[in-house]
């Protein structure tokens, strides 16, 4: 079983780029499994604003980490390693190969670098008492820097500042300390990661027709939908194309104006996408035509 990773900016033509590889691989005799690396399309009923492949193209290839989870239930790093462990079980006994892809580099870190065993959850309590602690985040650091300088060092921003103080909660020990009793556990070996090369006005134009298609496919009704039938406090609803759909009910976006904030929003994001790819995965940068052949070359395929 070979397995690579394609991972690149949202519009970049990653899934594409993955489903051409796995077409070439089917005409060869070679069986492949794709693994989306995506925190929306691991959403059953959000296909416009996760831009999910389509509903032929997963019937067609195998894919993992898709239409996992109710919208309103929380995704978390475990979701996909619980899908990762059954793509490999399925990739093992089907011969197949593995090409994980997508723009949510965090996770295939995760994958590749390992990650401790979560503590017990804490309940409603505890996450109140939480809640206060980060109401002043200055505050919580410095509390947190008396209790684990360690710890302290590493939680520059809310999310992880409020990950230490659930390990804390949970298991009465600093988070150091837990971590240095429970070591990361690698789920995938070093692995090649390529991440699609594409140049600025292309991937500026490749992200405005796609924001601009999803709102003709229906992206407004979508999100009304799923806010309607589950409400607005769900995960979701946090990103990019939904909260500004929100904004626009809202009556804070023109109808006029909502396609360019969310294309303004996704290009930002890209940017913090290829600083992560760069610096966090050490990613290899290449056009689309360099990754395919490549990938053909690793799988005996060119």
């Amino acid at each position: 079983m070979h397995i690579c990773a394609i991972v690149g900016a949202s519009a970049s033509g990653k899934s594409a780029l993955s489903l051409q590889i796995a077409q070439i691989a089917h005409k060869d005799g070679q069986k492949v499994a794709l693994f989306s690396l995506d925190s929306l399309a691991v959403y059953r009923e959000i296909d416009i604003a996760s831009a999910k492949p389509s509903a032929e193209s997963l019937e067609r290839v195998p894919h993992f980490a898709i239409n996992v989870l109710a919208p309103n239930e929380p995704c978390s790093f475990g979701v996909f390693a619980n899908a990762l462990q059954s793509a490999l079980h399925y990739c093992t006994h089907t011969e197949s190969n593995l090409l994980l892809v997508g723009g949510s580099g965090f996770y295939l870190k995760a994958m590749i670098d390992g990650i401790s065993p979560a503590p017990n959850a804490l309940d409603s309590a505890q996450q109140a008492r939480i809640d206060k602690i980060l109401a002043c985040p200055k505050h919580a650091h410095a509390l947190l820097a008396r209790i684990d300088k360690q710890a302290a060092q590493n939680a520059r921003d809310s999310y992880r500042l409020r990950k230490a103080f659930e390990i804390l909660l949970a298991t009465k020990q600093p988070p150091s300390c837990y971590f240095a009793a429970n070591p990361k556990k690698p789920m995938l070996p070093k692995i090649p990661i390529f991440e699609l090369h594409i140049s600025r006005d292309n991937l500026w134009h490749n992200i405005i027709t796609r924001t601009e298609s999803m709102l003709q496919h229906g992206l407004l009704d979508e999100v009304r939908n799923i806010c309607d039938k589950y409400g607005r406090n769900i995960q979701p609803a946090k990103s990019i194309g939904f909260r500004e759909c929100l904004a626009h009910f809202d009556g804070i976006i023109a109808r006029e104006n909502l396609a360019e904030h969310i294309a303004i929003h996704t290009r930002q994001f890209a940017k913090r996408q290829h600083t992560f790819n760069r610096t966090q995965l050490a990613a290899t940068p290449l056009p689309r035509e360099e990754i395919l052949q490549t990938i053909l070359r690793l799988w005996q395929l060119a």
